[in-house]
């Protein structure tokens, strides 16, 4: 499955319980690899817990460049109702036989988002990068990615 930006894509029901894992699309050529760490969303129980894990994907080919490394966030919509929104018992914990339900969002996030709150242009440069100027219009947003420290 291919998730461009912005877009949002379920889940086919058929692959609900399988393990995920991502990876960057940059082109028509696939140069990176899938991460190695799967996507947990099973923990998050009520919608009151979040998740936030930073994974990396290597290079296909080529050992020496940077990983890229990507966030991604995990949220349970409130579906079907926590327990404490259903008026039942707030302390109760959920039971380790409790059935997850598969209504979570999975948000995929640059670790680094600058975003320009300013009227006028904002030009920045990372220290130790070579990638010169970075240029942000007013009230737009800029991802980097953020290479092996």
């Amino acid at each position: 499955m291919t998730l461009c930006p912005g877009e949002r894509k379920p889940v086919p029901l058929a692959y609900v319980w399988s393990r995920m894992f991502a990876k960057p699309s940059t082109g028509p050529v696939s140069q990176w690899k899938y991460c190695e760490k799967p996507i947990n969303w099973y923990h998050i129980m009520r919608k009151s817990d979040n998740s936030l894990d930073v994974h990396s994907s290597n290079h296909g080919w080529n050992k020496k460049t940077d990983d890229f490394r990507f966030a991604v966030a995990v949220r349970r919509q409130n579906f079907p109702l926590d327990v404490a929104a259903a008026g039942k018992d707030v302390r109760a914990a959920p039971s380790p036989s409790s059935w997850i339900q598969p209504a979570h969002l999975i948000t995929f996030v640059s670790p680094i988002v600058v975003v320009n709150l300013l009227p006028c242009h904002l030009k920045y440069r990372l220290k130790g990068s070579n990638t010169g100027d970075n240029d942000v219009k007013p009230g737009k947003e800029s991802c980097v990615s953020v290479g092996r420290a």
